[in-house]
């Protein structure tokens, strides 16, 4: 009985699957009725004229698989409803002005978390980009942190390892891999009583997301300010390129001459431009750059193999390409108008002068006045006091410079300043043009991070035109 049982077993297992594929071939679906078999639909596709009118979109029916990946010079081509995904010259012209923004460091103060901290600092970032801001100037004001601001590896609030939101639970249990960390980024943390210093925090944040990718690695090592940087959304500025896109100008990282590169024509710099190879560039000088300096590399020779240091103000000059902006770390509000990156225009070894300040505050001249003034290019009365008159802004300017106070305002910094001989009533003077940027607010305070925005969005449009004549 136990052989017939074996035998009959693996036969009935046949019979269904032969009845399951008979079933099949005859077209007869799951429910019982009679359909179409796959051979009999391929065949029937095969029959049908060429000409017949699909009732699919086009799109569907197109072979996806035979399209290749379009290529960076037929990127614009495939998507012509992104035109900003390559870089591409201003339709403006060349830009020779300048666009500084001065915000205090004290403003981080108002987030509780290092998680807020760092979005608002990258908040910040996005904007200034968006706006073409050259350079950012991040100013102490003299606010002292708050008691629950701890270090940035270990105190309560700098999201360390010892914080309330940092490595552990409410309940002490550990998360993750915890990590030390020292003021350079290595070692052991300084302690979980060390003081949160939120200036170099904002620059370094704003450095990292302004350097292209493939440059980050080697600028900035391991540090508990990038600890969530990787958080936040990226610039995509034009000079962040990828490895296949096509740009007049690349930024890059000067390396060291690759073994294949005979002593004679190692001359010049060779820079690593995200490219798979590095590149090497001649110097316009003697004097070649260190290893590990970041450059400006024009890629008009790239073809055949070479490329040219160049100033990174270059590609904004000549073509109107944004490059990205500077971070400049101000001890105090006096030293903001001081150390201009920008060469002046006599003299390259001299530091040029921002000759269009403009000081924004709630009790400043109603900037609606301002840009009225301008555009009909003579005085008319404000809308605060009838008995003053607004002054429009000057016909041109080379380098400019919008400042925002903090959590007291500018009156109160510029009273406390040491090197500025003003008080609270007289700190209009400081300034070439003193604005309210947001008349008739329905909030009772405008944070910094929101004043920037609607600043460089109303001030935009004037500033492109006073800028470039």
């Amino acid at each position: 009985m136990a052989p017939e049982d074996h035998e009959e077993g693996p036969k009935k297992r046949a019979r269904k699957r032969t009845r399951k594929s008979r079933s099949k071939a005859k077209g007869i679906d799951d429910d019982g009725q009679e359909g179409e078999t796959s051979i009999q639909q391929e065949e029937r596709q095969a029959e049908a004229p060429s000409t017949s009118t699909s009732t699919q979109h086009p799109a569907q029916s197109a072979d996806v698989a035979s399209h290749s990946a379009p290529t960076a010079a037929s990127i614009l081509t495939s998507n012509p409803h992104k035109p900003s995904v390559l870089p591409r010259p201003s339709i403006y012209g060349p830009r020779k002005y300048t666009l500084s923004v001065a915000i205090p460091s004290s403003i981080v103060y108002n987030a509780q978390t290092m998680e807020l901290k760092t979005r608002l600092v990258g908040s910040l970032a996005r904007v200034c980009a968006v706006f073409n801001v050259d350079e950012i100037v991040v100013w102490d004001d003299g606010t002292p942190p708050p008691a629950n601001a701890g270090g940035g590896a270990g105190g309560p609030g700098g999201g360390g390892a010892g914080g309330q939101y940092g490595n552990q639970h409410q309940d002490g249990q550990q998360r993750g891999r915890k990590r030390n960390f020292d003021e350079d980024g290595a070692g052991p943390s300084n302690g979980n009583n060390a003081p949160f210093d939120a200036s170099p925090f904002m620059a370094m944040i704003l450095q990292y997301l302004e350097t292209p990718q493939y440059m980050r690695r080697q600028l900035f090592p391991m540090h508990p300010h990038l600890r969530l940087a990787g958080l936040l959304p990226p610039l995509d500025c034009p000079h962040h390129l990828r490895f296949e896109d096509e740009s007049p100008f690349r930024d890059g990282l000067v390396v060291e001459a690759p073994h294949y590169a005979a002593s004679a024509q190692s001359r010049g710099a060779w820079v690593n431009v995200g490219h798979r190879d590095p590149l090497q560039c001649d110097v316009l000088g003697s004097q070649v750059p260190p290893i590990g300096s970041r450059v400006t590399v024009d890629m008009a020779n790239s073809v055949q193999g070479r490329g040219t240091l160049v100033s990174p103000r270059t590609p904004v000059q000549t073509q109107g390409l944004y490059w990205g902006y500077s971070v400049r770390l101000a001890s105090s509000l006096s030293k903001v108008f001081t150390d201009s990156p920008f060469p002046s225009s006599s003299s390259e070894a001299t530091p040029a002068e921002y000759d269009l300040v403009i000081g924004t505050a709630e009790r400043g001249d109603a900037l609606t006045d301002v840009l009225y003034a301008t555009n009909l290019g003579s005085a008319v009365p404000s809308s605060k006091d009838g008995s003053s008159t607004i002054q429009p802004l000057p016909e041109s300017f080379e380098h400019a410079l919008v400042l925002f106070g903090g959590l007291s305002g500018l009156e109160v910094a510029i009273e406390a300043d040491e090197g500025i001989p003003l008080g609270m009533e007289d700190a209009r003077e400081l300034f070439d043009v003193w604005v309210d940027s947001c008349e008739g607010q329905g909030s009772r305070t405008v944070r910094t991070e929101e004043a920037l925005v609607i600043t460089l969005a109303r001030l935009k449009t004037a500033l492109e035109q006073r800028g470039r004549r």
